[in-house]
């Protein structure tokens, strides 16, 4: 009926999905994925009776797949592991969905609840994700928007002054980016010649 609809629709005025739609396909858990997704702010379709929208909807951004294949793919969407979606939550983050695609082991989880420094080793996905959630800082949506507005002018000065040091963190972050696009093609190049000695 039309109040389920509604249910399945966008929850949250915001959070980590607000704009994004997902399709959770039947071989994937849809009640946890649905609830994770919609506290975030997604709109969540599914396999199977009562979906708001169906398979073939071109409005669907990502959908979660635990198949190594797909009989039809979709060009306009992301087709991620269901890990992606507790991935992010626990990063805070919209992690990269390469790492996450069908038929490739996907990163190891991080557990949000262990002190790394505590057990004396930090793994070296939490290492990335630390990465980029200081790459994020300062990106929209990183900051509270009502400290955001408060404090616009105190910014704009700090900006100024600290325009000097850009310029060397500049070239930092693109010795960082430039070697972490070389890890993935070279990744990328191994699993191809993989599958062609197969």
């Amino acid at each position: 009926g039309g109040d389920e609809e509604g249910e399945a629709q966008d929850e949250g005025e915001g959070g980590l999905f607000k704009g994004l739609v997902f399709f959770i396909s039947r071989e994937c858990s849809r009640g946890l994925f649905e609830i994770m997704i919609r506290a975030q702010g997604g709109t969540v379709g599914w396999e199977g009776f009562g979906t708001p929208f169906e398979e073939t909807d071109e409005r669907i951004t990502h959908q979660l797949v635990d198949r190594d294949s797909q009989r039809h793919q979709f060009l306009a969407r992301e087709y991620v592991q269901p890990q992606w979606v507790a991935d992010c939550l626990n990063s805070s983050l919209l992690l990269p969905v390469l790492p996450y695609r069908p038929g490739v082991a996907p990163p190891a989880h991080i557990s949000p609840f262990v002190d790394d420094e505590e057990e004396g080793y930090v793994p070296d996905q939490r290492k990335f994700i630390l990465e980029l959630q200081q790459q994020a800082k300062g990106h929209a949506g990183a900051f509270d928007e009502q400290e955001g507005a408060e404090n616009g002018a105190e910014d704009k000065e700090e900006e100024d002054k600290s325009e000097e040091g850009d310029d060397e963190d500049e070239e930092e972050d693109d010795e960082e980016e430039e070697k972490f696009a070389a890890e993935l093609e070279a990744e990328k190049g191994a699993k191809e010649e993989a599958a062609e000695g197969v």
